[in-house]
């Protein structure tokens, strides 16, 4: 009887085994990952696009020449895929992009003021990190002829469902951080996620130790972000957000729209879901800060024209000095700038709250309540 009792617990210990999976396994979740065991993997400035075939729904990436094939798909002059109703799922890892200037993954441009249907040149599926992290993607683009260039710049360039709110919910970046970037591009949509987003949706996703600098519509998770959509749960850790310096950027007295989060959001569709929420902005050290040469610069959103919801974002900063403009007729706000034209009151304003120096939180509970917070 001793022996079966051996036998049996033996062959318990082992079924146990063959169940057992480590917690640092991929989980397409985007959770439980310690960034501590990531494996560092680094770009050998090739791309691979042997993981693609056409009638999948789901694409598993694990290294950076993968990442840019994707990137070379999506940008192709002919026959480039936008990835409608597909998803890209990352395998847990740092892919460490910066040692080559990174091309954006969509490096078109948004082609109408009216509709902004974004170009053929769009990711317009969904991208899960799975908590990967992106670290050191560098891209220096200061040679276009106009400050009001239309391409957007990022990891993602444009980041759209095109001009159908029935992809808004499949055009989707999640789960990734963003780290040691540097871009700086003469453009009115530069992001460190995402350039352009419309009809699309950013979430939880970190940009930090980075700095963005654009023309116009500056953000360290998004830059410019019309119609229906949501970002959601974002962190901007000791990104500086910034427009640039010299003519390249001269945006002719036009408002620059520098924010924490987001730099500028524009004509929200009635009905669709359409919010900035739940993000937070921690520049904690004396390097990291938010700055507009001209304009609207505010600590969340640089400039709000469309009637979004803006709930329960938290700017946390050790001092008033990381969050000014240059000219004395720029406005400068905690949380957001409403701007003195179209329609500027958001949907919804809850829950939203910032810090100065040591003291505790300061919740604001209504959009007319100070100036310093929305105007």
């Amino acid at each position: 009887m001793k022996r079966i009792h051996i036998i049996l617990l033996i062959l318990v210990f082992a079924v146990s085994c063959t169940q057992y999976v480590p917690m640092w396994l991929p989980s397409h979740d985007g959770g439980g990952i310690e960034e501590d065991l990531l494996e560092v993997r680094s770009w050998n400035g090739g791309s691979d696009t042997s993981w693609y075939t056409e009638n999948e729904t789901a694409y598993y990436l694990d290294s950076p020449e993968e990442i840019a094939g994707l990137a070379e798909l999506v940008n192709r002059d002919s026959d480039n895929i936008n990835f409608e109703g597909k998803t890209i799922y990352l395998e847990p890892a740092v892919y460490d992009m910066s040692r080559f200037e990174w091309i954006p993954i969509g490096n078109g441009e948004r082609t109408g003021q009216a509709s902004d249907e974004a170009d053929a040149h769009r990711f317009a599926g969904g991208f899960d990190g799975q908590g990967s992290i992106i670290r050191g993607l560098n891209i220096n683009d200061t040679d276009n002829a106009s400050a009001d260039d239309n391409h957007g710049y990022g990891f993602f360039g444009i980041l759209s469902g095109g001009d159908d709110s029935s992809n808004t919910e499949g055009t989707e970046l999640r789960n990734l951080v963003i780290e040691d970037a540097e871009i700086t591009a003469v453009s009115n949509s530069v992001g460190g996620a995402a350039g352009f987003l419309s009809y699309a949706s950013v979430e939880n996703v970190t940009v930090r130790d980075s700095i963005i600098t654009g023309s116009q519509g500056v953000g360290a998770i998004v830059g410019r972000f019309h119609f229906s959509g949501e970002i959601l749960n974002c962190v901007n850790e000791n990104t500086t957000v910034r427009t640039g310096d010299g003519t390249a950027f001269d945006m002719q007295g036009n408002n620059n729209n520098v924010g924490g989060i987001l730099g500028i959001v524009q004509r929200g569709v009635a009905g669709e879901p359409y919010s900035v929420s739940g993000n937070t902005v921690i520049p904690d050290k004396s390097s990291a800060y938010i700055f507009g040469e001209d304009g609207a610069t505010a600590g969340i959103i640089g400039h709000v024209n469309g009637s979004v919801r803006i709930d329960y974002n938290t700017l946390q900063i050790v001092s008033s000095s990381q969050l000014y403009a240059d000219s004395s007729e720029a406005a400068v706000c905690w949380i957001m700038e409403g701007g003195d034209h179209g329609n500027s009151t958001p949907a919804s304003f809850a829950g939203n709250r910032y810090q100065i120096g040591s003291n505790g939180f300061v919740s604001v509970v209504e959009t007319e309540t100070d100036s310093q917070l929305v105007r």
